[in-house]
C-alpha cells in the first residue's frame, strides 16, 4: 500500500500539491471510515483544484493492476492456488467494481468468474452470497470482526476466521469472537487444511 501511496504523494507534488505519504494514507483511511470502503472517484473529489487531465493521472494510479498488487499481502498469490486446492474459493470484497477487480487482477484466474462478488455494501450483499453456497462448508475470513460477525448471524455453520493482519486491526473493538484467529493467510490455510 505504501508503494501506491507514495506515487500519488509524488503526482500531487508535481502537480502542486504537497502531500506526504502518510497524509495520502490518513486521506484513504478517513474515507474508509467515512463510507466503508475506498474508491479512487471519492479520494480525487477532494482535490477540487486539480485539473480533469490531473485527477485522470491520479485515477490510473489506483486502478493500474501491477500497482493495485501492493494493496494484497504478498504471500496472496501462492496461498490462494493452495487453496483451490481445498476446494472451491471466492471473493467477497467492499467497493467500487473497478478499483476491487484491479486489487485483484494478479489472483483473478485462481476463481470462477460466478464466484467473484464485489459490493459497495458487504453486509447487505452478504446474506445472497452467504446463502448461495449453503450447500457448502464455507470458511468466512476477513480483517474486520463486524463483517466475521454478520457472516454467523446469517449462517451459524460458517466457520470465521479474522485475519489479525493489517491496519485496521488494533483499532476494532467488538465482544464477538471469530471461531478462529489467525496472523495472515498461511495461518488460515493451515486451520482449514486441517480442519
Amino acid at each position: 500500500r505504501k508503494d501506491v501511496f507514495q506515487k500519488v504523494s509524488h503526482a500531487l507534488h508535481s502537480m502542486g500539491t504537497k502531500k506526504t505519504t502518510d497524509e495520502v494514507e490518513k486521506t484513504v483511511d478517513d474515507l474508509i471510515k467515512k463510507y466503508g470502503f475506498f474508491a479512487p472517484e471519492l479520494f480525487i473529489d477532494l482535490l477540487k483544484h486539480l485539473s480533469p487531465k490531473d485527477k485522470q493521472k491520479i485515477k490510473e494510479i489506483y486502478t493500474n493492476t501491477e500497482d493495485m498488487k501492493n494493496f494484497l499481502y504478498k504471500e496472496t498469490v501462492e496461498l490462494i492456488e493452495k487453496f483451490t486446492k481445498l476446494g472451491e474459493v471466492g471473493v467477497l470484497s467492499q467497493g467500487r467494481t473497478e478499483f476491487q477487480m484491479a486489487k485483484i487482477a494478479s489472483i483473478y484466474d485462481h476463481f470462477h468468474k460466478d464466484r467473484i462478488h464485489i459490493a459497495e455494501n458487504k453486509r447487505a450483499e452478504m446474506v445472497n452470497i452467504l446463502n448461495k453456497y449453503f450447500n457448502y462448508k464455507v470458511y468466512y475470513i476477513d480483517d474486520k470482526l463486524t463483517m466475521l460477525e454478520a457472516a454467523k448471524k446469517i449462517r451459524n455453520d460458517v466457520t470465521t476466521l479474522w485475519i489479525k493482519q493489517g491496519l485496521s486491526v488494533k483499532k476494532q473493538k467488538s465482544a464477538f469472537k471469530p471461531d478462529k484467529e489467525v496472523k495472515n493467510l498461511t495461518e488460515a490455510y493451515l486451520f482449514i487444511k486441517n480442519s
